[in-house]
């Protein structure tokens, strides 16, 4: 029999109070008969669950990998609607039934898989947090978090992910996911494997540093709830109550220290073998005393929460501002990011080394104009292409984490939505000049027409930009997404006008769903309108030339100017109900 004796965890200095902050009044949570769905056949994974977590306790969920204990968490923090479904049984908060507006921002629930920016520092993403959450001074909250989590020697130090090569460890990552969480000043938080996970796990100094936080939110009045996989012997003995689950049943439900008692009285545990392991093996062997089990699932219908409503706990505006700043700080460095630069740089060589004075021929002739075609087809198609390849990276690796936030209640998708794009249009105003002037006079065209050029560059990577957004937003898999951003791309420029001229009738509709069909009419607008060439020592329009269309020449400039912010309005809207769909 385990020693029932608890000696209080001390792992370095207290977590400071003000961290979790002190004015709470606990949220007790109670499930009956408790029967839970999954996936879209409808697995049942729960079947008549019944227990409760008690303010100012911290309770357990122990059991075997599949025995539900995630899927008991979903359940009690209703944000996965889509894929936990209540079909039996009832959930009562403080005695009455969920309640978005009441109950969502008492409640936090930190999942099992850390789903954080990586691109941002610790500090910040904690201080967004705060912000977010409408902290009086979000400074001081995340200095706080940082220490009462350990988390100094990395608080300056970015997340990091697939590709940022400096990054904190897995053990810091869950501590800044548990930290991002307590932010909230919740009076009832639900901890997915705390100490472990599919890629990290704690440390035996930062597991007993987080459960004295833990406890010391107890003591303050919150009620926590916790699901663990191997627990320590200190670790075991902290939790106020236990709750055993085997195959989505109940196998056991009252204080800690009476669990193997009640199991175990048919087989002595092993010298040096923790107690949570020992009975997690009896469970599995099924050598364990009967213990009596929770009513059946009662025929009761339980209604299934409404989806997050589209709101927050800040006023629009702030949420915007906040998520502009946050935004800006994440993707701020991809303007300067190598491998963009080394990109756009080794094609503007390559444009000046083919094109070097070719367009700059003066008086010029019918050689000179094809060339200069041939290098206004290939910039909005080149520009188009890796604007839609960065845009497609905007959405997919934020998914979780908006999924997240927006279960929390911090904001709405359209704020995130709107301050998100705004920087991407940000940043398609800063570096498309900087891309044409690279070019544009190392190749020879009209200086004089040097913004114009610009303003088609810049509608059109907005263009393209927007429809990698689009992409992004219904398609969450990067490899589909990528695939399909691909074949759109091509499209777009077999129907641009330079390939083909002629198109089958049947096919002629596609041309206008292209938007590198404007850019190139516009780009030949700009340098070719009004000017002239030498055809056999005769001087010509270059309209004239056989190998431009008169009609293009002809239209206005600002009908192709406008059609490309159509593009780039009608995909933002395709983008946006693509996110609100998905998430």
């Amino acid at each position: 029999m385990c020693n029932p004796g608890y000696v209080e965890v001390v792992a370095g200095a207290a977590p400071s109070k003000d961290a979790v902050a002190t004015a709470v009044s606990g949220l007790s949570v109670e499930w009956s008969a408790l029967t839970v769905c999954v996936g879209p056949k409808r697995a049942e994974v729960l079947h008549g669950l019944t227990g409760r977590a008690d303010r100012g306790a911290l309770t357990a969920v122990l059991g075997p990998s599949g025995s539900g204990k995630s899927t008991l968490l979903a359940a009690i923090s209703s944000r996965f609607e889509r894929k936990v479904v209540v079909t039996g049984g009832s959930l009562r908060y403080d005695g009455a039934a969920w309640s978005r507006s009441a109950h969502k921002r008492r409640l936090a629930f930190v999942e099992q898989e850390d789903t954080l920016l990586g691109d941002l520092t610790v500090r910040q993403t904690l201080r967004f947090a705060a912000e977010l959450r409408g902290a009086a001074d979000p400074a001081a909250r995340a200095a706080a978090a940082v220490a009462a989590l350990g988390l100094e020697s990395c608080a300056d130090q970015p997340i990091g992910g697939a590709n940022i090569q400096r990054e904190i460890s897995g053990g810091q990552r869950r501590r800044v996911s548990i930290g991002h969480e307590l932010l909230l000043d919740p009076d009832l938080v639900l901890l997915d494997e705390p100490t472990s996970g599919s890629d990290r796990r704690l440390d035996s100094f930062a597991a007993a540093r987080l459960f004295q936080l833990l406890k010391t939110m107890v003591r303050d009045g919150r009620t926590v709830l916790a699901t663990l996989h191997q627990p320590t012997d200190a670790m075991f003995y902290a939790f106020d109550e236990l709750h055993l689950l085997l195959d989505g049943a109940a196998a056991y439900a009252g204080p800690a220290d009476g669990a193997i008692d009640a199991l175990c009285a048919k087989r002595a545990r092993p010298r040096g073998t923790p107690c949570a392991d020992h009975l997690l093996d009896v469970l599995c062997t099924g050598d364990f005393d009967a213990v009596a089990k929770a009513p059946a699932a009662a025929a009761v219908a339980v209604a299934v929460a409404a989806p997050a409503a589209d709101g927050g706990v800040l006023p629009w505006t702030a949420q915007y501002a906040i998520l502009f700043r946050r935004s800006w700080l994440a993707h701020r460095l991809d303007l300067i990011d190598p491998m963009f630069l080394a990109n756009i740089g080794s094609i503007t060589l390559l444009c000046a080394a083919l094109w070097s004075g070719r367009a700059a021929v003066r008086p010029r002739t019918d050689a000179s104009v094809e060339d200069t075609v041939g290098l206004l087809f290939l910039q909005p198609v080149y520009w188009g292409f890796q604007m839609m390849i960065q845009a497609l990276f905007a959405f997919p690796p934020a998914h979780d984490v908006l999924v997240k936030e927006r279960a929390a209640g911090l904001y709405s998708v359209s704020a995130f939505f709107c301050a998100r794009t705004t920087v991407d249009t940000v940043s398609a105003c800063l570096v498309s000049p900087l891309f044409a002037l690279l070019y544009y006079f190392a190749v020879g065209l009209r200086p004089a027409k040097l913004p114009w050029h610009c303003l088609v560059l810049f509608c059109n990577g907005l263009a393209a930009q927007s429809a990698g957004l689009a992409i992004g937003a219904w398609i969450a898999d990067l490899k589909r997404a990528a695939t399909f951003e691909t074949v759109f791309m091509l499209t777009t420029m077999m129907c641009g006008g330079f390939y083909v001229a002629n198109v089958p009738a049947w096919l002629d509709w596609l041309g206008y769903l292209s938007f590198t069909k404007y850019s190139f009419s516009a780009m030949l607008k700009v340098e070719f309108r009004g000017a002239s060439y030498v055809d056999g020592g005769e001087r010509r329009d270059v309209g004239d030339h056989t190998g431009l269309n008169v009609q293009v020449l002809q239209k206005p400039l600002y009908v192709d100017v406008l059609a490309l912010l159509a593009f780039a309005a009608g995909f933002r809207v395709l983008s946006f109900v693509g996110l609100k769909r998905n998430t």
